[in-house]
This record gives C-alpha cells, sequence and structure tokens, in this order.
C-alpha cells in the first residue's frame, strides 16, 4: 500500500527525527498551556467555594463529630480511645473499619449516637 504524499512526508519526518512524538506532544502542551491553566484556576476555585460552605455548615461538623465519637467508642478501652481529633483521610477508610469485635462498625456507632442525641 502506498501512502499519499503528505502522510508519506510526516512518516519519513517522525521516523527521521528523534523523540518526534515528544517533541510534538511538548508543542501541543505549549498549545493548550493558558487554557489548562484556566480551566485548572476554575476547578480550585469551585473546590475553595466547596470547602467553604462546607466548613459553614452545621450538619457536616455535626457528622465529624459523630465519627470522632464512633471511633472513640469503638477504641475504648485502648490507647486511641480518647481521640480529639483526627485526619480527613481517614473517612477514605472509614467504610473498612471494625471494632476489635469484628461486628461493630463507624455505621452502627454513629447511629447509636444519633439516636441517644434525639
Amino acid at each position: 500500500m502506498r501512502l499519499a504524499d503528505a502522510e508519506s512526508f510526516l512518516y519519513y519526518v517522525l521516523k527521521a527525527v528523534p523523540s518526534a512524538f515528544i517533541r510534538i506532544d511538548a508543542m501541543l502542551f505549549r498549545c493548550n498551556y493558558d487554557s489548562e491553566i484556566l480551566n485548572l484556576k476554575e476547578s480550585i476555585k469551585t473546590l475553595e467555594l466547596a470547602c467553604k460552605d462546607l466548613r459553614s455548615r452545621r450538619l457536616f461538623l455535626e457528622l465529624l463529630e459523630a465519627i470522632l465519637k464512633a471511633g472513640n467508642r469503638m477504641n475504648a478501652g485502648t490507647a486511641r480511645g480518647n481521640a480529639l481529633c483526627f485526619n480527613l483521610s481517614a473517612l477514605q477508610k472509614l467504610s473498612d473499619v471494625k471494632s476489635t469485635d469484628g461486628k461493630t462498625t463507624p455505621s452502627l456507632c454513629c447511629g447509636a449516637s444519633c439516636s441517644v442525641r434525639g
């Protein structure tokens, strides 16, 4: 199969120029840089507004408090049982957490805490 002139030229250029694809990627990056930065700035602004909104919501703060109490309840009698705070990254692992008896999960403890508060 014979390539057309344009395709043939491109084939030989890509074959002859070392790291041609890396160079083309770099040129595309430079062309798209400004629009990518604008998109990133918009995303960061949206994220900052969402964080500000969460910090001002009382219900979210109560949820964090319930999670802390559940963790303390599950870890009662250990060195971790009287925690005053926790890292937000721990929320990602919350569904995998179980107490030492292997049965109690944070959702059960949060439910118990919430029902007691009424």
